[in-house]
C-alpha cells in the first residue's frame, strides 16, 4: 500500500502541527519523504496512514522512484494471516 497525502515542506508541517494541537487533534499523520519534503495524510490519505507502530512490525516501509517522484510503499516482511494487524516501525521523530 502507498503511503499517500499532501506534501508540504518543512515550515509548512510545523505550521500544521501547532494548528492540529490547537485544534486538540490527537493524531499527527506525518511521514518524511527526504529533509524538506513530509507527506501530511492527515486530511486526505488513506487507510496506510492508520497502521500503527511496533518494535516487531510485520511490515517496512520502502521509498521507490516512480515517473521521477519519491514514493513511499508499505510492504510486509514476512506472512500475513487474514485479520492480522498490520504495523511497522515508525523510527519516532518527535513534533511538538
Amino acid at each position: 500500500m502507498e503511503y499517500v497525502g499532501e506534501v508540504v515542506n518543512q515550515e509548512q508541517m510545523a505550521r500544521r502541527a501547532e494548528l492540529y494541537a490547537s485544534q486538540k487533534q490527537p493524531h499527527f499523520y506525518f511521514m518524511t519523504l527526504r529533509p524538506n519534503q513530509i507527506i501530511d495524510a492527515t486530511c486526505c490519505g488513506n487507510l496506510s496512514r492508520f497502521m500503527n507502530h511496533s518494535c516487531v512490525p510485520n511490515c517496512e516501509t520502502q521509498k521507490w522512484i516512480v515517473d521521477g517522484r519519491i514514493r513511499i510503499g508499505l510492504f510486509t516482511l514476512k506472512s500475513v494471516k487474514a485479520g492480522q494487524e498490520l504495523t511497522f516501525d515508525y523510527k519516532f521523530v518527535r513534533f511538538g
